[in-house]
């Protein structure tokens, strides 16, 4: 939900975020793709530092890599 609400992400946006997206010196997060843009084209979404901070610790606490997706989907 905090992929949702804080950065206003849309669910096909969201969906797609892998935890390297995560720009955390930044305080956003890479949006590849998005809405009418090629799959090579980047925006950034800003996020406040808490809810980066609470996205950080969820995917540490389940032991995602890199390289794996956020949000799990059945697409």
């Amino acid at each position: 939900m905090y992929l949702l609400y804080t950065p206003a992400l849309r669910v096909s946006e969201a969906i797609n975020v892998k935890v390297r997206d995560l720009d955390k010196k930044n305080e956003c997060i890479e949006i590849w793709g998005g809405k009418s843009r090629d799959e090579t084209e980047i925006q950034k979404a800003p996020c406040d530092n808490r809810v980066m901070k609470r996205i950080e610790r969820y995917c540490e606490h389940c032991n995602l890599r890199p390289s794996d997706y956020i949000m799990f989907s059945q697409k």
